[in-house]
């Protein structure tokens, strides 16, 4: 008697654990939908019974293994093309997208855009910290045909040259005119 009474609380034990586990048949049907899922999209059948868990986490280590290997071959710069650090690593940027960093080992940097004011920044991620910290701002500004940073008196020396290129032009036409273009490139150069 005494061994069926411990049968009797083994199951009883075991009906209990079970019970923990228990779940609505719609709970059941979502789950066994989610899994047939995530079999098909691993490439495996959804019915297949020959499919452990450990199969399914090995086809995942696989996939990530395949991402990771071609984040790595993405074409990126040797040397970032503004500041010429070498290439440093991948980093995952936040709000996502991996991006190429240069420089390190204890700071890397992306690849410096140009703002609105043509000045070029870039971002930093701090190796010791493990996040990206904030953005610096280099001391190179963009001037293109658009954007001219020059002062009065160089636009005036540009100006007086422009002027006696043409008074030299002239000159085998009309060589009384020369005179009068370089005195006026002289009234010029002085801010006349």
């Amino acid at each position: 008697m005494t061994e069926i009474k411990r049968y009797e609380d083994d199951i009883a034990s075991l009906q209990e654990q079970l019970s923990s586990y228990s779940m609505s048949a719609g709970q059941a049907d979502q789950r066994k939908a989610e899994s047939d899922a995530v079999r098909v999209a691993l490439g495996f059948s959804a019915d297949s019974d020959d499919v452990a868990p450990c199969d399914l986490v090995d086809a995942i280590a696989a996939l990530q293994e395949q991402v990771r290997a071609a984040e790595s071959n993405k074409w990126k710069p040797e040397f970032c093309p503004v500041t010429k650090r070498p290439f440093f690593m991948w980093i995952e940027r936040p709000g996502g997208g991996m991006v190429p960093t240069y420089g390190g080992p204890y700071d890397s940097y992306t690849i410096p855009v140009v703002d609105s004011d043509g000045e070029f920044s870039c971002e930093r991620y701090d190796h010791d910290e493990g996040a990206w910290v904030d953005d610096v701002c280099l001391s190179h500004r963009l001037i293109d045909d658009q954007m001219h940073v020059l002062d009065d008196a160089a636009l005036r020396e540009i100006r007086a040259q422009a002027v006696e290129g043409f008074a030299e032009h002239i000159a085998f036409y009309h060589s009384d005119s020369k005179s009068h273009a370089l005195d006026y490139a002289a009234r010029i150069r002085a801010g006349e």
